[in-house]
């Protein structure tokens, strides 16, 4: 963990505080974690902007049962903010039987503010193995992505299809 031992380890505990107030559903705490003009974006097109906001889409989250963060590194963003990056295990339960586990990585900026560390912008994104594959059916045509390409191309990077990352 880089970016000094002490504001590491405190942005560190600070995902654990985060983690923690999820599981006890603890909202208002989870969205006091946030700073006012705070940005969250989840997997999908949407963008959540504001405190307010942020905690209603939290408490909307009902298919997330638990969340565990794992600080992988902390680095310093100049004076006052600090980027981190780690990996999310989420639990998913979606009224089956069994929940389901997803392992997601994300990045947290923290913005320091009045003494205090708040979360001004946070992503994550699945890392895979967490849905089954599509299967191509032989012969069959490939539907045209949107996106940038012109006429015949697909969209994207390299000529690859748009991603857009999910949470099932």
């Amino acid at each position: 963990m880089a970016f000094g031992s002490v504001e590491g380890a405190a942005i560190a505990a600070l995902s654990d505080e985060f983690a923690d107030c999820f599981n006890r559903g603890d909202w208002e705490a989870l969205a006091a974690m946030h700073a006012d003009d705070a940005i969250l974006l989840p997997p999908g097109p949407r963008t959540i902007t504001g405190r307010k906001n942020i905690r209603s889409y939290w408490e909307q989250a009902e298919r997330f049962q638990q969340l565990t963060c794992d600080t992988l590194n902390v680095k310093g963003l100049g004076d006052g903010a600090a980027c981190e990056i780690g990996n999310l295990r989420i639990t998913l339960n979606a009224q089956r039987p069994q929940a389901r586990e997803i392992a997601a990585k994300y990045v947290f900026v923290w913005r320091k503010a009045d003494g205090e560390w708040k979360l001004e912008t946070s992503i994550w994104n699945s890392v895979g193995g967490n849905r089954p594959a599509r299967q191509r059916v032989p012969g069959a045509a490939r539907p045209m992505a949107r996106g940038r390409g012109g006429p015949g191309q697909r969209g994207g990077r390299g000529g690859q299809a748009p991603f857009v990352p999910r949470i099932e």
